[in-house]
């Protein structure tokens, strides 16, 4: 018996397994919203960088 885990997509909210094929999302529609938001630099990766004196 194989034992999965519940996540939560990260675009709809709905609750899928982790042996799902669009891990982390739900479906191929929630990935490409995802990368559609990259694309479109609707996300960012914050830089915390401490300049030094």
């Amino acid at each position: 018996m194989k034992n999965y885990k519940v996540y939560i997509c990260l675009i709809c909210k709905n609750k899928k397994n982790d042996q799902n094929e669009f891990y982390p999302f739900c479906s191929k529609k929630c990935r490409d919203i995802d990368l559609s938001k990259w694309l479109n630099e609707e996300y960012a990766i914050e830089d915390n960088i401490i300049e030094q004196e």
